[in-house]
């Protein structure tokens, strides 16, 4: 025996939501006339039975910043340098539309320096904003994900040489969409990773491959030495040893 029915969220005041339970029951036969036998014929009763319990549920969704793109320091200028990582992801419930983001940039850093603005979603990327504001910047899309599924998210901008050394750039991404189901609006937000303007450096040491004596024979070029250059928040390409 199989009971179905629709599972509204509209009407006038027997409208389910989220969080509700759904018990269908079947009650004790008493008058016995609820079962006829197909062959010996007559009535008999039957007895009474529950089913499972279903709660109603709703899309939704998570933001998470992305643990594999770590905070860091970086020289300026920078062009199309990615600020910020994150991972939206949908409930078990149901796939999701996601319309919209909507990113603020925080952080003691001065958001006029930043140009260029974007952000990729998947294999797709929005339009490129020119200047942003420290808050309230959106960007409209129309991407369906479906339940049980992790979409990354990259935020890019080009940094200008007018952001001073120490300075912050910390982006926050609201994620905004629909279920595409029942027609909930799901919402998720996080701030980002904080990218630290700094300054390029870069060192020489020893390295531990270096001799500490040794008997060489003329004529021949034993190691006599060994250096090891770590360079630290850019790049750099070694024209002069001396």
């Amino acid at each position: 025996l199989e009971i179905r029915g629709d599972v509204n969220n509209a009407g006038t005041g027997g409208e389910f939501v989220a969080g509700d339970t759904i018990l269908v029951k079947i009650v004790a036969d008493v008058l016995n006339l609820n079962v006829y036998k197909m062959s010996s014929y007559g009535y008999i009763s039957n007895g009474a039975a529950q089913g499972n319990s279903l709660t109603v549920a709703a899309g939704s969704m998570t933001v998470a910043k992305a643990t594999a793109y770590a905070s860091q320091a970086v020289v300026v200028p920078q062009t199309a340098f990615k600020i910020g990582e994150f991972n939206v992801t949908t409930g078990s419930t149901e796939a999701l539309n996601l319309n919209q983001f909507t990113l603020a940039i925080g952080g003691t850093g001065d958001v006029t320096k930043l140009q260029d603005v974007y952000i990729v979603y998947g294999t797709k990327q929005t339009t490129v904003k020119s200047t942003v504001a420290a808050s309230g910047n959106t960007f409209s899309i129309n991407e369906n994900v479906a339940a049980n599924t992790t979409l990354n998210v990259k935020v890019y901008a080009t940094l200008n040489t007018g952001l001073a050394t120490s300075e912050t750039i910390i982006p926050t991404l609201q994620v905004d969409a629909t279920s595409q189901a029942s027609g909930n609006a799901a919402t998720g937000s996080v701030a980002g990773q904080t990218i630290t303007v700094g300054t390029g450096a870069i060192t020489a040491v020893v390295d531990a491959s270096t001799p500490v004596s040794a008997i060489v024979v003329g004529g021949t070029m034993p190691l006599v030495g060994s250096f090891k250059f770590t360079a630290q928040n850019d790049a750099f390409t070694i024209v002069d040893l001396s």
